[in-house]
């Protein structure tokens, strides 16, 4: 199952993953980093479904962080809607607490998922695949507390060439020609960067 890991600030990393030996649900942990270690504190549970394809992402402006996942019993069994969390760490105990969970995309986008944070606006965006008809698609969304107010998705390509791929290596990067305007984003050509295969995003 694959994890997935966001670094956040006061030198602390989230992981999440799936929990084999508990029905694949979705957890995460929060880590202390200091020097080469990391200590681990309570393990919290995104979602009581099985859960496969993933991703976290941080929102600097907030400092949030935020959990994207496929939720496979949404709607009926292997219906893997598309579900957000916003997430406060508590740097005491090392632990995070999130709010109720916010459906971005009601229909299947059980694969590869990518987030970026715009800091000159303050939105986050979420690269991910409708897989009702093989697009791509791109979601901007702002957070408020452990709330999130989501725009509409829209279609997306893939440019994942030269110095794109390298500058989205660990997740997705939007390109000078996309339009951004709080949370709703016009695109004049090819603008967004989902690492990985094009077969997930494109």
């Amino acid at each position: 199952m694959p994890v997935t890991s966001v670094s956040v600030n006061a030198e602390r990393v989230v992981v999440g993953y799936c929990d084999q030996g508990a029905s694949n649900l979705f957890r995460l942990k929060v880590g202390n980093v200091s020097s080469t270690s990391v200590t681990y504190g309570s393990e919290a549970t995104i979602s009581s479904d099985w859960v496969f394809h993933k991703a976290l992402g941080f929102d600097s402006n907030a400092n949030k962080v935020i959990a994207y996942y496929a939720d496979y019993n949404a709607s009926g069994s292997n219906s893997s809607w598309g579900r957000i969390k916003v997430g406060t760490v508590d740097a005491s105990n090392n632990t995070i607490s999130f709010g109720s969970a916010t459906t971005f995309a009601e229909y299947n986008v059980n694969q590869r998922m990518g987030h970026a944070f715009d800091s000159d606006k303050n939105v986050n965006y979420l690269a991910f695949r409708d897989l009702t008809n093989t697009q791509g698609k791109l979601l901007s969304h702002t957070t408020s507390g452990n709330t999130v107010s989501i725009g509409s998705a829209i279609r997306a390509s893939v440019i994942c060439n030269g110095s794109c791929e390298t500058v989205c290596a660990r997740g997705v990067t939007i390109s000078n020609c996309c339009s951004l305007s709080s949370n709703s984003i016009s695109i004049s050509t090819k603008s967004i960067c989902a690492c990985g295969s094009s077969n997930y995003v494109r």
